[in-house]
């Protein structure tokens, strides 16, 4: 394993430490899991789609049954 020196903004640095806290591991372990979550391939075939699309619904994960509901009532003339 190779060596790797970061200057961190303050609240990124304390972030970063409360997490590894939060997780029981050392600093270095919570910094390379989260650096391998972010860095490593999705085995999911939609995952190059999330961000990619634009839309004035900015809540749709907190409301998706909603909307879906919404959409289908519509279709079934429930409205």
């Amino acid at each position: 394993m190779k060596s790797l020196t970061l200057n961190l903004p303050e609240d990124l640095r304390q972030s970063l430490e409360a997490e590894a806290r939060r997780s029981r591991v050392s600093v270095e372990a919570c910094a390379i899991t989260l650096l391998q979550s972010l860095l490593e391939p999705v085995d999911d075939p939609l995952a190059s789609l999330v961000g990619s699309l634009t839309s004035e619904v900015n809540d749709l994960s907190d409301r998706h049954d909603e909307y879906l509901g919404n959409a289908i009532a519509q279709e079934l003339g429930r409205d």
